[in-house]
């Protein structure tokens, strides 16, 4: 885990318990195929995101919001901050979040979800570049296929609040424009993708999941 932090950038990756992920694929896979997908998700996701950092001067600091007791040892030998999940629920564990990075002094929080389904490197880098020529206040998000919200940077403080869940991407941007804020749209081609049914599944399946802890 990681103990100080000196970053302006804080990028969030929430995840629920293993046994719970993914229910959505209950007519695809068992119960133990559903929790090593997710497993095999959310930790690419972690090491894409450590390569990023090592190989970019390290310029963002990475924490996992969870409630999971699984979770929280299968990240313990990665270089993150654990955030606490007090509130049930995905938009409560990012007001969580929001509070953390406030309180730490962050400038800038990103959210980046566990499930991409193929997610470049190269574009999650662009991404999350985003800030660095942000003037406050300042929304960035990348929209899903269906329409929902897969990757979101904001500016701390923020007038915003989390709406993920269905149709998401027009809350969000209708969210802002009742702030007064010109949300950025950043519509990457690999981050508008995650795995949520079998149509997901069967794009993804033949794919390799590689693993490795940095």
């Amino acid at each position: 885990m990681r103990k100080n932090q000196k970053k302006n950038l804080l990028v969030v990756v929430p995840m629920k318990d293993l046994r719970e992920a993914k229910s959505r694929l209950n007519d695809t896979l068992t119960g133990k195929e559903r929790e090593l997908l997710a497993k095999l998700l959310f930790l690419r996701t972690l090491t894409i995101l450590n390569t990023i950092r090592s190989n970019n001067k390290n310029f963002f600091d990475i924490g996992v919001v969870t409630q999971s007791l699984t979770i929280k040892n299968l990240i313990k030998e990665f270089d993150l901050f654990l955030i606490e999940e007090r509130s049930k629920g995905l938009n409560l564990a990012l007001k969580d979040s929001y509070l953390w990075a406030s309180k730490k002094n962050y400038k800038f929080l990103a959210i980046l979800p566990a499930d991409l389904a193929d997610p470049k490197p190269d574009e999650i880098l662009s991404f999350l570049n985003h800030y660095k020529a942000s003037s406050e206040p300042t929304v960035a998000l990348c929209p899903s296929n269906d329409m929902g919200t897969n990757a979101l940077l904001l500016s701390l403080p923020s007038k915003l609040t989390f709406c993920f869940g269905h149709n998401s991407f027009i809350k969000h941007s209708e969210l802002c424009k009742s702030k007064g804020i010109l949300p950025k749209i950043l519509p990457f081609a690999s981050l508008r993708n995650d795995v949520d049914t079998k149509w997901d599944f069967k794009k993804i399946k033949h794919k390799k999941l590689g693993i490795s802890k940095n």
